[in-house]
């Protein structure tokens, strides 16, 4: 799996992270500093730590998360509300030690979530390290740095000092990979299979949890559901301030979000996998079907 694969992963780690930055209620100040959570629920009491410099000064993340497989290493780390985020990406094992940089590790800058550019490590200029990896608590920490070249222009900005440390990740070490994922539906009659370009990732606003998984395809599909989300049937709402579930569609670069009614049907979670179905409709300012999602099934471990 080459850097032409994992770009997707890259991208749907950033595409969710945005997804949510753009419509949540700002985080609490107390998670800009040093001891901001990791992300993972199940060991709250480890404090994760992400943090580069970039432009002139240090960022620190508000929230970070991996992910790590068979054959596959994810970490991405949000620094703001308006979508500012990184995603690292690694087609090999994880494993304690420092990875060449070539063309499977792929990193990722995207300015905030309205921006329609993105920097990457294309010239693979840097490093990237695992210090540790404990399996007892799931927290994976290491350094890394890169040039990021933009993806519209080619301009450069510099990541350097980049440290992760104890940010919690799902998955397992050693076990299968974490692109094990099912995402199909039905989209204006044409059925796709979207589980090569998924991607679930857990996430966490001040005291609100959230599983957001993410579909890539040339029409995109992002789910944000409630992490606690126990098997029954509910109906997407028009926002986040009215709750969850909530959908997003794009379509010819179009992204529909007040998406109402339609119905998310949980089978099953235990709070690393979570499957269900889903459908929905798109409609006009005048109440008029544009789009419609038919047959949504999933099965994502996040």
């Amino acid at each position: 799996m080459k850097k032409l694969k994992i770009s997707s992963v890259v991208l749907i780690l950033l595409t969710a992270f945005s997804f949510i930055s753009c419509d949540t209620e700002p985080v609490d100040p107390v998670l800009n500093n040093n001891n901001n959570n990791g992300g993972n629920p199940n060991n709250p009491n480890t404090p994760g730590v992400f943090k580069v410099d970039y432009n002139g000064s240090t960022h620190t993340a508000i929230t970070a998360a991996a992910s790590l497989g068979n054959e596959l290493i994810q970490i991405s780390a949000v620094f703001g509300t308006n979508g500012e985020a990184i995603g690292i990406g690694v087609a090999a094992p994880p494993v304690v030690g420092t990875y060449p940089m070539n063309d499977d590790i792929l990193i990722g800058y995207n300015p905030s979530a309205s921006s329609e550019d993105s920097y990457i490590n294309a010239t693979n200029d840097g490093y990237f390290e695992i210090t540790a990896i404990d399996t007892a608590n799931k927290t994976v920490s290491g350094k890394f740095s890169f040039k990021g070249t933009s993806l519209s222009d080619s301009s450069t900005i510099m990541f350097t000092n980049g440290v992760f440390t104890n940010i919690s990740y799902t998955g397992e070490v050693g076990g299968g990979s974490t692109l094990d994922n099912v995402f199909k539906a039905t989209v204006d009659n044409v059925t796709t299979d979207y589980s090569d370009d998924t991607l679930g990732a857990y996430f966490s606003v001040g005291d609100s949890e959230y599983v957001v998984i993410t579909a890539l395809g040339d029409k995109k599909i992002t789910l944000q559901i409630d992490y606690n989300a126990v098997p029954g049937t509910s109906q997407f709402k028009g926002n986040i301030t009215q709750g969850v579930p909530l959908a997003t569609l794009t379509v010819d670069g179009v992204e529909y979000t007040n998406i109402t009614g339609g119905n998310l049907t949980i089978t099953y979670n235990d709070g690393e996998r979570i499957t269900g179905t889903f459908n929905f409709t798109v409609r006009n300012s005048e109440g008029v079907a544009i789009h419609t999602v038919t047959g949504g099934q999933f099965d994502i471990f996040y």
